[in-house]
């Protein structure tokens, strides 16, 4: 174990939570972690919708893990802009949180400082995978209303693509879309967990129904997954995870077959990359997966596991292996949705909405005379 942490909930008094509270988190971790984030240069984001969390990891200067989390309902999509400003989908809105800290600057012993900025009200529609595309306009998966949307400024959403076999624009979960991956800023494949036209009609194919299309061709590209999520390009290739198998690997273009690269020890959710990295984001199983046999129920066997873990691990590309990985234990907190990279990042912070602390950070504009701005906060903001 290079990296345990046992941690309290960073919400002030006045924090609330529909959810239990998070009164005492353990993190373990096997492997250099610490050593692997000096390496990549780099802190994570990610998001749990359960006890509806924002987590930053970073480490501090001597050389410990630093876990920071704030209170956004139901916390599914999460990304970052070209100046690494976050984006965070919750319940009814997607925030955009700047870095309000002046580049160079630290407060206290923190060198980034997100603050909740904007909230796009997009109403009750189950947002899951976002990004921002070539024109910086913000996309999300819709998955209430099967399709890729796009903010309004006159309605919750304006739709920029369905799939062809979604009859009508209503708020059914028909196939179940939850992924998006991006190629050249625009959206390219979107992941479902089954063609289906009905009502939810996916919950019938949980095991191997799962289907890549591409959004250019509205051609299926690779079916035969268990739940997957998270496609993502990169370095010209599409990645995914068959969540249902716990698996992290590609899609052979030729053939449209999934070639598994690494198991993984959870119902897998939330890819990036960094370097020669992926991420990936870990779940514990929910009850349907057992009583759906998902192959992921014989994989943990034959790894020897005795359950799914909640975490991520991070893999190198390179081998295939895991390299390190984080296990999160807390009664409040089973399952994990995103998860990305901030790079040149060693220690961040984030206000949260339900605090004190937001009306009284005033960040200011550089003046005639300074490069940077100012940022002003005038009372401490207390670390987890």
């Amino acid at each position: 174990m290079q990296a345990t942490a046992n941690s309290k909930s960073t919400g002030s008094s006045t924090d609330e939570t529909p959810t239990p509270p998070i009164e005492d988190i353990s993190v373990h971790g096997t492997g250099d972690v610490i050593g692997w984030l000096n390496k990549v240069n780099a802190s994570l984001a990610f998001s749990s919708y359960q006890p509806g969390k924002l987590f930053l990891i970073g480490r501090d200067a001597a050389g410990n893990l630093s876990v920071f989390h704030r209170n956004f309902d139901l916390c599914m999509g999460v990304t970052l802009d070209e100046k690494q400003n976050l984006y965070v989908a919750s319940l009814y809105q997607i925030w955009k949180l700047t870095n309000i800290l002046p580049k160079g600057q630290l407060y206290q012993d923190f060198d980034r400082l997100y603050c909740p900025q904007v909230s796009y009200i997009t109403g009750e529609v189950n947002t899951h995978d976002i990004a921002l595309d070539y024109a910086s306009r913000l996309i999300f998966v819709n998955t209430s209303f099967n399709c890729l949307s796009i903010i309004s400024t006159d309605h919750s959403f304006d739709v920029l693509w369905k799939p062809s076999f979604i009859s009508q624009l209503v708020a059914e979960d028909r196939c179940h879309l939850n992924g998006m991956a991006m190629e050249n800023g625009r959206p390219r494949y979107v992941t479902m967990f089954a063609a289906t036209n009905e009502i939810e009609g996916w919950r019938s194919h949980r095991v191997n129904g799962g289907i890549i299309i591409d959004v250019n061709t509205q051609e299926i590209v690779c079916s035969g997954l268990s739940m997957p999520h998270s496609p993502r390009i990169y370095r010209n290739r599409l990645y995914v995870l068959n969540s249902g198998a716990g698996e992290f690997g590609y899609v052979n273009k030729k053939t449209g077959r999934f070639k598994a690269i690494t198991f993984c020890p959870g119902f897998t959710r939330g890819l990036s990359f960094i370097g020669d990295y992926a991420i990936v984001g870990l779940s514990k199983l929910k009850a349907p997966a057992i009583e759906d046999n998902l192959p992921i129920i014989q994989n943990l066997k034959k790894h020897g596991f005795e359950e799914s873990l909640c975490g991520f691990c991070i893999i190198d590309l390179r081998t295939g292996k895991i390299d390190c990985s984080l296990e999160f234990s807390s009664s409040a907190m089973n399952f994990i949705y995103d998860v990305i990279p901030i790079e040149n990042a060693l220690k961040p912070l984030t206000l949260g909405i339900e605090q004190d602390h937001i009306r009284r950070a005033i960040s200011l504009p550089p003046s005639t005379d300074k490069e940077h701005g100012e940022l002003v906060i005038l009372e401490n903001i207390r670390q987890m």
